[in-house]
């Protein structure tokens, strides 16, 4: 796919997520602690973002790491729910690679899944980073008061660790829902065990799908960035102070030009993760980096977006808390800031010492 290309469906996937995915959607969804609108995952299905990752032969896009990362950029400015992409990046390829295999429930479970069904949980171990309070063994999966994220029609829940994959049906599990950091994004606590059936015998298809996955959030984390820079950079030229914008003033400039360094910090590791994975290259070290640092880097810039609007950076009606929570989001499923520095610090050691 040319350029070009990538920027037209990029732009024809933002243009479809802004008709839905409105301000006043989204700070309803948090209010309430619901999905934003109950036709999302049917919307997206209709353009195919569900099997983006799935080959042509699969029915899917086939979308490179150029295309991946272009529209998770659109994904993060759009603030699209986190199952719903994780769905896309993670379980959809995953059940595939099942059912090629010859694993008929895994077709079941993906067949509803690209029809905008949506019918999975998900929780996903990030390689090198505490894997929780999840044990896999051989045909059942083990939680106590594992941290989820449910679809608004969840039926199955699916576990993604380095070492394997699984999904069982939500029945006999004990679940309890609570509002996380981001409200609105299904989180629960599940206890209980479930039986699973193995999704793939390839051992190269659960982390090439985890690696394709974290490009996503670190695409997301550059949308969140973008959109926290160009709304603060209106507000500085619009808000007058002394009979001038306040864009004018050294501070707020500063505050600006800050966020906009950090925004293409970002915007390059995402470029270089693209050619990395686009070259068939292994991308660990810079992941492990990325972990930590651009979750970070995007809190900052939705803190310095909070600033810049003042006392109008802490209200509702604006929503910049929502792109914050976000942010915080992403830095979580990372393993926070402390697990993500040990692993940088780890992979810096083995690198010395190899």
């Amino acid at each position: 796919m040319t350029t070009s290309e990538v920027g037209e469906f990029a732009a024809a996937f933002d243009e479809v997520l802004s008709d839905v995915l409105t301000t006043d959607a989204l700070l309803a969804s948090a209010a309430g602690d619901s999905p934003p609108t109950p036709d999302l995952a049917g919307t997206l299905a209709e353009v195919g973002f569900p099997v983006i990752r799935l080959t042509e032969e699969q029915g899917g896009l086939d979308a490179g790491p150029d295309l991946l990362a272009a529209l998770m950029i659109v994904a993060g400015r759009r603030l699209l729910p986190t199952v719903l992409r994780d769905e896309a990046l993670l379980v959809a390829p995953l059940l595939a690679a099942g059912t090629a295999a010859g694993d008929t429930s895994a077709g079941t479970w993906l067949t509803q899944l690209t029809r905008g069904g949506g019918p999975v949980a998900v929780r996903v171990l990030v390689p090198g980073l505490e894997p929780g309070r999840i044990e896999m063994g051989p045909d059942t999966i083990a939680l106590e008061n594992a941290a989820v994220r449910l679809g608004p029609t969840a039926e199955a829940l699916m576990i993604v660790m380095e070492a394997g994959a699984g999904i069982g049906p939500l029945e006999d599990l004990s679940i309890e829902h609570h509002r996380g950091v981001e409200p609105g994004q299904g989180a629960a606590k599940v206890s209980g065990s479930i039986a699973t059936f193995r999704l793939t015998g390839d051992e190269g298809v659960i982390p090439a799908a985890l690696c394709s996955w974290q490009l996503g959030l670190i695409a997301e984390a550059l949308g969140i960035c973008d959109e926290m820079t160009r709304q603060s950079v209106a507000y500085a030229n619009e808000r007058e102070q002394f009979g001038k914008p306040i864009s004018s003033f050294q501070a707020v400039s500063h505050l600006l030009a800050d966020m906009k360094e950090r925004t293409e910090v970002i915007r390059s590791v995402v470029g270089r993760l693209v050619s990395i994975l686009g070259a068939g290259d292994d991308p660990d070290a810079l992941l492990t980096a990325s972990r930590f640092w651009v979750p970070r880097a995007a809190r900052e810039v939705c803190e310095t977006a909070i600033q810049v609007h003042g006392g109008m950076g802490f209200t509702w009606e604006l929503g910049i808390h929502l792109y914050y929570r976000r942010a915080l989001h992403l830095q979580a499923v990372f393993g926070g800031a402390v697990a993500a520095a040990e692993a940088v610090g780890n992979r810096y050691l083995e690198y010395v010492y190899e």
